[in-house]
This record gives structure tokens, C-alpha cells and sequence, in this order.
């Protein structure tokens, strides 16, 4: 028996362990990871707070009101408010207020670890760190509920999403009140098919997205009929991954057209426009997304990114600014604003938040 623990973040670059089978996380032996009975007793920390106590509850129900018989079951409260103290018995939701970046990205809004056996894939414990020590949840724009159902979603093996505009495995830049409670077709069907006997697959461009076999998923997203603005959103991620930029244009600005309300497809297109050099265009997609969703901060740091290499410093600034405003650790706009206006909070929130292997002369500090 080889035991192995995993880390799934909230926010994190691709997996290079094994591929998924039907969309669910297995072990290097190419065994889905699993849970031997449902549902999972999970217990809750003796310091979580009352409104995420009753958020989690929320994400509970949004789980088990979708399947047959619950997967998820509240139990207890854990004496601990240390998850490096905790019991394996207990699958706990922690509320954590100090060496969150002891297990990895000390940015990531939460994070879930799981205990499993390498050979059969039998999860035996599993927990949910919230971090509290990066952000103050109070002062920000997350909601708590989209944040919980996608890590319970961790917790049950699935894994994120980010070509899709729906999933709640998607990355989502939560700081700027995106909110996901609905299950997708991939959560829905991964969960039915291993735990409930189902014989439904999840959707094939998905399993190909998964299996790393992009010239299919594409193939399958083309020929799809009735093709809606995720299916556009879907094909032009995966195009960008592919460096076929000019097509992911063309695929986003389709989507764009059949649901104009979708900040992630205005982001994407202006993604792709930034890496065709396009920057007028990006611009342009950037502003028009910040008028429909003016908290939206990635789109406030690329344009100030845009404005500073048009030589536009004092817009820039503010578009800077504004991002910190929505999200306090986004250092890379913090570094920029220190070089620009070499005020030291900005300096102390790159030093804070700032990966550790990145050197402070880039921000150019000396003699400050």
C-alpha cells in the first residue's frame, strides 16, 4: 500500500500527474481516486465562521440535492483549528489563519488536500483549507458558497475546468464576484457515472480536453449542433492552448455575439488579442468588459499593462490601482505601481504576496 497525498488549488497550473479518467483525478497507477462509501462525513472547524459555517451548508445541499442519495454529510466540529494537527477521520473545512503557503501557492483562495492509496485509488481523508491569513474575506467580493461547492467538488476527485465558462471547476477570479452554484454537465455526469452506476458519459470534448487530445475536442465542439456561446468560449480556450490565436479571436467574438453578458468570453477575447499583439483591440474588448463589470479585476491590470506601454502612466496607475483595490495580493500590479509612484505600500504588498524566488530588484527597490 502507497500512500499519497495531493494538493488541489483553487488556483494552480495544470496537472502533470496522470489524466483523468472521466474527469476524475487518479493515482500515478492510473487508478480513480475514490471514496470506498458515500457520503463523505465532513466536519467543520471549531473556528470557522457562522456565515461560512452556513455557506458550506448551502454548498452541501447544492451536492446532494443533484443525485440520488447525498454525497456529502455534516457531522462534527473538530477541536483543532490547526489543520497540521488534524485527524485523518476527520474531512474537515478549515478556517486558516496562519502557514496557508506551507502547502503550496500562499495566494490561492482555498485549497483542498487529499490522502489516498496509490495502488487503488481509496481516498482516506481529504480537508479544505480556507485562507483566511492572505485575504479578509469581509472586505472582498467572494462569495463563499462558489468557492466551497467547487472545493467539495476537489474533494470527490474532480478536477478544474478552465476551458468552461460554467463549471463550478472552473478557476474563477472570484476577488471580482464571479458567482457559480449551478453543477455542469462534467460535475453531473463524472459523479453519476462513478459513484451512481450511471452509464452517461461526460461530454466527449471534455474527455478529450482531459485526455490532452486537443485536435479532437476541437473537432467535437465544431461538429456539436445548436452550438451555444460556452461552445465558442470551450473551442477558443482550447485554440489559445494550442497557439491557434487568430482562431481563438474568431471563436470568442462568435460567443460573444450569442451571449454578450459573459465577462469570461470578453476576457478571453481580450486575452487573445493581447497575444496577437492586437492592442487597440484589447484595449477596446477591455473597456467594453469593465463597463459591463466594473469589479472584473484582471481586466483593470491588463489595462493599465496596455496603458503603461502606450506611454498613458497616469491612466495606468489608475487602472492599477483599482485592481489592488479588488484584489489587495494581485502583486504583479502592486510591483508596477511601486515603480510608478514609489509609495511603500505598494512595495510592502509586492514583498507580502510576492513568490519568494522572485527577486525584489524587480521591482527596483534599491535605495528606497
Amino acid at each position: 500500500m502507497h500512500i499519497l497525498i495531493s494538493l488541489l488549488l483553487f488556483a494552480s497550473s495544470p496537472s502533470t500527474a496522470a489524466e483523468p479518467l472521466q474527469g476524475i483525478a487518479t493515482t500515478n497507477a492510473g487508478t480513480i481516486r475514490h471514496w470506498k462509501k458515500l457520503p463523505v462525513e465532513l466536519c467543520s472547524a471549531s473556528n470557522l465562521p457562522n456565515h461560512i459555517q452556513t455557506e458550506l451548508q448551502n454548498a452541501i445541499s447544492t451536492w446532494n440535492s443533484a443525485f440520488a442519495q447525498p454525497v456529502f454529510s455534516l457531522k462534527c466540529k473538530t477541536n483543532t483549528t490547526d489543520f497540521q494537527k488534524d485527524k485523518p477521520e476527520e474531512h474537515t473545512i478549515f478556517w486558516v489563519t496562519g502557514r496557508f503557503g506551507s502547502t503550496g501557492d500562499p495566494l490561492a483562495i482555498a485549497r483542498t488536500l487529499s490522502t489516498f492509496d496509490e495502488d487503488s485509488g481509496e481516498l482516506f481523508d481529504a480537508d479544505i483549507l480556507l485562507n483566511s491569513e492572505s485575504f479578509d474575506w469581509s472586505q472582498l467580493r467572494i462569495d463563499p458558497q462558489s468557492v466551497l461547492i467547487h472545493e467539495l467538488g476537489h474533494m470527490l476527485g474532480l478536477q478544474h475546468l478552465p476551458i468552461s465558462s460554467h463549471s463550478v471547476m472552473h478557476q474563477y477570479p472570484y476577488q471580482s464576484g464571479i458567482i457559480r452554484r449551478k453543477l455542469s454537465h462534467y460535475e453531473l455526469e463524472a459523479i453519476n457515472r462513478k459513484y451512481f452506476g450511471s452509464n452517461k458519459s461526460i461530454p466527449a470534448h471534455i474527455d478529450a480536453y482531459f485526455r490532452k487530445d486537443f485536435v479532437r475536442a476541437i473537432q467535437l465542439l465544431k461538429n456539436s449542433t445548436n452550438r451555444d456561446a460556452e461552445s465558442y468560449y470551450m473551442q477558443g480556450r482550447i485554440e489559445l492552448i494550442t497557439n491557434k490565436t487568430s482562431h481563438a479571436i474568431d471563436s470568442f467574438k462568435k460567443g460573444i455575439k450569442l451571449d454578450g453578458s459573459n465577462p469570461l468570453i470578453q476576457y478571453a477575447l481580450s486575452e487573445a488579442y493581447s497575444k496577437a499583439r492586437q492592442l487597440q483591440l484589447a484595449k477596446s474588448t477591455l473597456k467594453g468588459l469593465l463597463k459591463q463589470f466594473p469589479n472584473y479585476y484582471e481586466g483593470h491590470a491588463d489595462l493599465g499593462v496596455i496603458q503603461l506601454e502606450e506611454g498613458n502612466t497616469s491612466d495606468a496607475i489608475a487602472s492599477l490601482k483599482r485592481a489592488v483595490e479588488i484584489n489587495p495580493v494581485h502583486y504583479p500590479a502592486c510591483i508596477l505601481l511601486f515603480k510608478l509612484t514609489r509609495q511603500q505600500n505598494y512595495k510592502a504588498c509586492y514583498v507580502r504576496f510576492a513568490p519568494k524566488d522572485r527577486s525584489l530588484s524587480e521591482a527596483d527597490t534599491s535605495g528606497t
